[in-house]
């Protein structure tokens, strides 16, 4: 334990910012940064906080010393878990950081320290945290309230969330965002508006669908099929179901779905040939796709 007999607070960094702002402008009270709190026993680990200091004033109004109020991470944390609007079967996650980009407490368990170190948001154990931090950091961390963006978690990937951010902060230095982390459900028929940064679910606009909880329109409705970039006109003589099904014979025709060429723009029209048809146009087309015809 710290003996009282050997301890100088005034070489501490939170006590001489009180009193050089006190000295700077008649007002003491700061924050610290995130620092390790000395260990309480020979044997004990140290664990990271910060600290509240102001100026004590004399009887006579003369600068007499610094009071400081320390608060444990692992505390701050814990306030975090038991957050009510951390809405667990809503797959919120929330996380807090400093204007630095380094972690203060999250939702998720482990992520913001590794011992006493704090570790930079963007490079913590949790994907989706590390990727909206980035985001943000690549924003350049605005001292603005309402950040609200959407975010893919990876390239290409359909997985998308809304990131939103807000400000943590007083007028003694206090400066923390606050994330918010949801992922993007839209209901079926709906997805995400097509402005840049849109978060709002709208609906598709057809032959396109959306199966629900996705944010984008990438499958299509019944009478169409999805190519892998766009909704196609079912063909004569097919069937197309929607969704995400590839168009298949109706009764009375045929088509050698078992070659990948079958969805070639020439395939497409052979399933308008009844089998009894074969005409030599027909055969023709299924020839060039090399495919055969009974």
């Amino acid at each position: 334990a710290t003996s009282f007999t050997s301890y100088d607070p005034t070489g501490r960094t939170w006590y001489k910012s009180s009193k050089a702002a006190y000295e700077a402008t008649g007002n003491g009270q700061v924050w610290s940064s995130v620092y390790p709190f000395a260990p309480t026993c020979a044997t004990c680990t140290s664990n990271p906080g910060i600290t509240a200091a102001r100026e004590i004033l004399r009887e006579n109004g003369d600068f007499g010393g610094v009071i400081g109020v320390d608060y444990k991470m692992g505390a701050i944390e814990a306030s975090v878990y038991s957050a009510d609007f951390i809405d667990a079967d809503k797959n919120y996650t929330f996380f807090l950081m400093d204007q630095d980009g380094y972690m203060i407490a999250s939702s998720i368990g482990g992520i913001s320290f590794n011992g006493p170190e704090q570790m930079r948001a963007s490079n913590c154990s949790n994907e989706l945290v590390a990727a909206a931090a980035a985001n943000l950091t690549s924003m350049g961390l605005p001292r603005v309230d309402g950040r609200l963006f959407v975010m893919r978690l990876k390239s290409g990937s359909d997985e998308l969330h809304w990131v939103e951010s807000r400000m943590v902060n007083d007028s003694y230095g206090l400066e923390w965002h606050s994330v918010m982390i949801e992922p993007v459900y839209c209901a079926p028929g709906y997805a995400l508006g097509p402005e840049e940064g849109g978060y709002e679910c709208e609906r598709c606009i057809e032959p396109l669908d959306s199966a629900g909880g996705s944010g984008e329109c990438t499958i299509c409705i019944k009478d169409y099929w999805w190519d892998g970039d766009e909704c196609q006109k079912c063909p004569k003589g097919g069937k197309c179901d929607g969704g995400s099904a590839l168009p298949y014979p109706q009764e009375g025709y045929w088509a050698d779905m078992s070659k990948k060429a079958y969805l070639s723009e020439q395939v497409l029209l052979v399933l308008v040939a009844g089998i009894g048809s074969g005409s030599g146009e027909d055969r023709s087309m299924a020839q060039d796709a090399n495919i055969d015809l009974p």
